[in-house]
């Protein structure tokens, strides 16, 4: 992903066009090194804080404080990282694909008071025991 933003970021005038981090927080504070100019955060719709905290810090190329502040969420990136793992599709490069990030956040929300409610289909909500994870 970095090497593609990367590849991006090199190939357009960023007064004509702002390339996004679309894949998170974590991956955002990667590419913030390069000039990201913003992120696309599931986590902003539970977590809105944390998530501008984290946008703050890469704007402001606050890179420590970046990592602290990444570092903090490795928790729930852990948990996101079970859940994958559980639903796939496995790419046989030691990575999982797929949407269940989605449930995630929806689950997210209902834990801390909002409404995520149930994700449509072809997706799946977590399972019992996935809302039972550490």
């Amino acid at each position: 992903y970095i090497k593609s933003y990367y590849t991006m970021q090199r190939a357009v005038d960023p007064n004509d066009m702002a390339i996004l981090c679309g894949l998170g927080e974590q991956v955002f504070s990667f590419e913030a090194l390069y000039g990201c100019a913003g992120v696309i955060s599931g986590m902003a719709n539970f977590a809105p804080d944390v998530a501008y905290s984290v946008y703050e810090a890469a704007v402001a190329r606050n890179f420590d404080k970046l990592a602290e502040l990444v570092d903090s969420l490795a928790p729930f990136f852990s948990f996101r990282s079970k859940v994958l793992e559980n639903h796939g599709p496995h790419t046989g490069i030691g990575e999982v694909g797929g949407n269940m990030y989605i449930s995630v956040f929806k689950a997210a929300m209902d834990i801390v008071g909002l409404r995520g409610g149930e994700v449509r289909l072809p997706l799946v909500d977590l399972n019992e025991e996935e809302t039972l994870l550490p």
